[in-house]
């Protein structure tokens, strides 16, 4: 993907290579567990005799429109406020001795609306 020019999707994928798009679409289609997969990056890339904290950090993409599917207003940490927008949960391993972060789990958070009643937002993100 690094190498398409323009937009990257089925269409321009299948120029680079002798295949239609529909294997590409077909793969797409079926679930993937990335926490798994992600869990053995970080065993590769951390050493085992390192010491990890397991950090959550919400992220804020600042979106309009009405068509975007969990709009909702979040905190915006950039501009100190409350704004229109989606919210992404991080679940993250830090590597104490060498600074770096590695992404477990990346989740949209629920929107207000979307939450049972019983469930605050803290509890969500527990």
């Amino acid at each position: 993907m690094l190498i398409v020019c323009g937009n990257v999707n089925f269409t321009t994928l299948s120029r680079y290579r002798e295949v239609n798009e529909k294997p590409y679409r077909r793969r797409f289609e079926k679930a993937f567990e990335f926490l798994p997969f992600n869990v053995e990056l970080v065993n590769l890339a951390i050493a085992p005799s390192s010491r990890l904290l397991c950090v959550m950090d919400a992220s804020f993409l600042p979106k309009s429109g009405k068509a975007t599917a969990g709009l909702d207003r979040s905190w915006n940490g950039c501009a100190s406020r409350v704004d229109r927008g989606l919210e992404v949960s991080v679940i993250r391993v830090v590597a104490v001795e060498t600074a770096t972060a590695h992404a477990l789990s990346a989740q949209q958070t629920l929107t207000h609306s979307e939450l049972p009643t019983e469930i605050t937002r803290m509890n969500q993100s527990l």
